[in-house]
């Protein structure tokens, strides 16, 4: 039953749920927002596979699958589930357990093997880019201080008060 219903060691070239499989679809379906009770029945079926351990569950569903259900059944989250960039060599045992599937080192939080993750390509920020994004940002929290929905201070406005701001010429 465990190797039909959770995901295989061949789903994780990509995040866990986004093959077509009968475990990508379950685990859908353990996030859905349209059928609490089928979503925690999928859940719970998930989790009994899983020997009722929440190391064991985090590492074939991922973190990211794994967190709801653990919250809401108070269980203790395990120690570096939520580190998806860890080494996977602090832990020791519980480390290796998270983190290796078949001696491939896998990213906790979305289960997928972190040689097959793509490459990250972010560009740094001109200063332009970060002038206009603080700008944006700026008149963001203006808008949510004059709306009042949202009792928020402006961090720029706070550093000032407290002194941490200062002018460069």
């Amino acid at each position: 039953m465990q190797t039909a219903l959770l995901p295989s060691n061949s789903e994780r070239s990509q995040p866990l749920g986004q093959s077509n499989t009968l475990a990508s679809r379950l685990l859908r379906l353990s996030n859905s927002p349209v059928a609490p009770s089928l979503r925690e029945s999928v859940s719970s079926l998930l989790f009994e596979l899983s020997d009722k351990d929440a190391t064991s569950f985090v590492r074939n569903v991922g973190y990211g699958f794994a967190s709801g259900f653990l919250m809401t059944h108070d269980l203790p989250v395990p120690a570096n589930a939520t580190e998806g960039w860890s080494t996977g060599q602090t832990g020791g045992d519980l480390g290796e357990k998270l983190t290796s599937v078949d001696g491939k080192e896998i990213n906790p939080v979305t289960g997928q093997i972190r040689e097959m993750e793509p490459e990250a390509s972010e560009e740094d920020m001109t200063e332009e880019e970060k002038e206009r994004e603080a700008e944006r940002l700026f008149v963001l929290f203006e808008r949510l201080k004059a709306t009042g929905v949202v009792s928020v201070k402006n961090p720029v406005e706070q550093a000032v008060e407290e002194g941490r701001f200062q002018e460069l010429e």
